[in-house]
């Protein structure tokens, strides 16, 4: 069986500012060589961003 390339997932978490996205991509840059043009910017070919900002109700009543 021939050795495919396997999905590398890992998960930054913290508290908001602390460099997680950045970090995130100095380390697609060097792992993915291949950019592509994706929104205003380019980023690594291969590397899929989940934030949880994108997944927040809206709707949800939160006090503080």
């Amino acid at each position: 069986m021939k050795d495919t390339p396997r999905p590398l997932v890992l998960a930054f978490t913290g508290p908001t500012g602390v460099g997680k996205t950045e970090t995130a991509h100095v380390i697609a840059r060097a792992m993915l060589p291949k950019t592509e043009l994706v929104g205003v910017g380019r980023r690594p070919r291969g590397l899929l961003v989940l934030r949880g900002e994108d997944f927040a109700d809206v709707n949800a009543n939160v006090t503080r």
